[in-house]
């Protein structure tokens, strides 16, 4: 009771802190891309835990959220720090025109990267995000938008949505499949266990096919959620067959059920 009492107040206070309010606007957006290297090459130092190499893992994690007009570029930085504990330092660099905000952690050894375009702000870990953000601003690489399959399972979100969600099943796939035998070695067993390879291709099997799933939301006037997932039928395992060979059919055991009820489901 009173330990979920204090977490209740603290998630409270820092949703309506006023601080919190103007720096961070309604809109926010998180994206995940993979790392760069080959985990093999960075699976001694991600066991020793060594902040260069986490802080390459975790630079594909992007954050970018639309702030107040009013708030200054300085101060969002400023504030920012203010939060990460005394052992802070704050840098500056220039790229392609544009200001690149640093914020290191001596303490834990990892740097974070801010970038603003108008009242957008960029935030990564390490220069990473913030770079390919300016190289996209500046029209010098396409942004997620130009994605073809993005575009796609954008054109059908729920408009107005309250929420949307883009998740590429086939490029996730493949990344697995590339670093299956890195991902083991970094477990209890050894990259050249049999049968824990062979595990891993069956896993890999089933996912086979499956292209992206994508989802949007409403919340007024009625709740409303739409979620798709796009797959080619030709690669998908055999089992899968039956769920999307089931022909349309009309329900008749709607006549039998009676009224009041809690809830109800039907499938085909």
């Amino acid at each position: 009771g009173m330990l979920l009492s204090l977490a209740r107040k603290q998630v409270l206070d820092a949703v309506n802190n006023p601080v919190a309010k103007k720096l961070f606007g309604n809109e926010v957006a998180v994206a995940v891309y993979p790392p760069d290297k080959d985990l093999a090459l960075l699976a001694q130092d991600i066991k020793a835990l060594n902040p260069r190499v986490i802080e390459e893992l975790l630079s594909g994690l992007v954050l970018v959220t639309r702030v107040n007009a009013d708030v200054q570029f300085a101060e969002f930085v400023s504030r920012f720090s203010s939060k990460l504990g005394p052992n802070v330092s704050q840098e500056q660099v220039e790229y392609k025109g544009e200001t690149i905000r640093t914020v290191a952690v001596s303490n834990i050894g990892i740097k974070f990267g801010i970038a603003r375009f108008d009242d957008l702000l960029v935030i990564g870990i390490g220069e990473k995000a913030a770079r390919a953000s300016v190289d996209i601003y500046k029209g010098d690489k396409p942004s997620l938008a130009e994605y073809p399959q993005f575009a796609q399972a954008r054109s059908r979100f729920l408009k107005p949505s309250g929420m949307t969600g883009y998740f590429d099943l086939d490029y996730l796939i493949q990344i697995f499949k590339n670093q299956g035998e890195q991902l083991i070695s970094l477990g209890e067993k050894a990259a050249g266990d049999v049968q824990l390879q062979a595990q891993w291709e069956k896993v890999m099997a089933k996912m086979a096919g499956l292209k992206s799933f994508a989802f949007s939301s409403q919340l007024t006037p009625i709740a409303r959620m739409d979620a798709r997932l796009a797959f080619d039928p030709g690669g998908l395992d055999a089992g899968y067959e039956p769920l999307y060979t089931c022909p349309p059919a009309e329900n008749t055991t709607i006549q039998f059920t009676p009224q009041q009820v809690l809830g109800y489901y039907w499938g085909n």
